[in-house]
């Protein structure tokens, strides 16, 4: 395809799943669409390392605008406030996308296809030229409030939507029915996310003779950092737990006061660059997530050589299947079967081998980046190529 711009608002300034996604793709489309644009919010001096080297290529044109995001103080109060269950704070994205439209429409000109990655980023679509074609991406099972609200309006000016697994459509279609939705798993680069040794190094005092598990996830009670924090003491002199990422708002000072025993180690933000190098330092990756509608940072593990337990929910087992053999699996918040999923690797090193040779394999068969360019692509394609619109049901 000759030109695509691709919209986060929150790809700039934020590190998360969805992000990483949306640059990951940018780089694998880089040398297969002659014009490829990003469309994010600013300020320019908060993007992350992440996305100025994304920017550095300089075959990616790119778009700013300013943005009231998630973590201002205006996010922060409407989270706590009772209007947070209406409106997102993430929300607050897509409105000042709203107040930028005119910029926007203007960068996208002479675009032949635009995909927008928030389920409210789809309020700018009926601004866009009629011609250019739309897509909605889902990375989540359950849209925001206000989507809800008004997704029949939004989905009248959207020609596709995308899901992140089977589960997630299944979900948004009791949400949207009569949707046509297309599944398109998120992949990961093979070459990049390799085991090997490693040279990361924790900058913390740990015992190396214990098994080394960590997690990689904006640290909050929806991924069950909590559940981590309250096991650790009874691992101690077995495990040592090594913990990436920003805390999520208004979990910090709870997260220190529960992170207090020796063998868990809270590491904050580790840039896209260090991850794969983090992944070959464990021996086994944990997501003990509440809610996750695919699970990226299983698949970059698994790829890297990590043993993977997580949580049986959303669509985690399409990931991990068959259980047993790529990865584990225990109930939402079952504290005793990750504690005895982590003793039985502690003591049965061939088994955690094993896991880490099938769970390889896996991704590599079925969950390459470049499995999920030419899907991705072939969506695009059918889009461009095909009549109708997403919502294909009553209006």
């Amino acid at each position: 395809m000759k030109s695509l711009a691709l919209f986060s608002a929150s790809m700039g300034c934020q590190y998360g799943g969805t992000e990483t996604y949306v640059q990951t793709l940018a780089n694998q489309l880089k040398g297969k669409v002659a014009d490829l644009r990003l469309i994010t919010g600013g300020p320019a001096e908060h993007f992350t390392s992440d996305f100025r080297e994304l920017l550095q290529s300089g075959v990616i044109d790119a778009c700013h605008f300013p943005m009231l995001d998630r973590h201002s103080q205006l996010g922060r109060l409407l989270g706590r406030s009772p209007l947070g269950r209406k409106i997102c704070p993430m929300d607050l994205e897509s409105f000042s996308a709203l107040v930028s439209c005119r910029k926007i429409t203007k960068f996208a000109e002479g675009v032949q296809l635009l995909e927008a990655h928030y389920p409210l980023d789809g309020l700018l679509f009926p601004w866009l030229p009629e011609e250019m074609k739309k897509i909605l991406h889902f990375h989540g099972a359950w849209p925001p409030p206000l989507f809800r609200k008004c997704w029949k309006y939004i989905l009248r000016h959207t020609d596709c939507c995308i899901a992140c697994s089977s589960f997630a459509r299944d979900e948004l279609l009791k949400v949207m029915p009569g949707t046509a939705i297309d599944v398109v798993y998120n992949g990961v680069d093979v070459g990049r996310f390799s085991p090997g040794t490693s040279s990361f190094d924790p900058e913390c005092a740990y015992d190396a003779g214990c098994l080394k598990v960590g997690t990689v996830a904006r640290l909050s009670r929806n991924k069950g950092t909590d559940l981590l924090c309250r096991i650790a003491g009874e691992l101690r002199g077995e495990v040592e737990f090594f913990l990436a990422g920003p805390a999520d708002t208004g979990f910090s000072e709870e997260l220190a006061r529960m992170a207090d025993a020796p063998n868990i180690h809270l590491l904050g933000p580790i840039s896209q660059r260090l991850i794969p190098e983090f992944y070959r330092f464990l021996d086994c990756f944990v997501l003990p997530s509440r809610f996750e509608a695919f699970g990226l940072t299983i698949l970059e593990a698994m790829a890297s050589g990590c043993a993977v337990i997580a949580t049986k929910v959303g669509g985690i087992p399409e990931i991990i299947s068959p259980e047993g053999e790529t990865g584990l699996l225990f109930s939402v918040g079952d504290e005793a079967a990750l504690i005895a999923h982590l003793r039985r690797l502690c003591v049965d090193r061939n088994m955690c081998h094993y896991l880490r040779e099938q769970g390889r394999a896996r991704v590599v068969h079925h969950f390459s980046l470049q499995q999920t360019a030419a899907q991705t692509l072939a969506v695009y394609e059918r889009t461009l190529t095909g009549g109708g619109k997403a919502l294909v049901g009553p209006k």
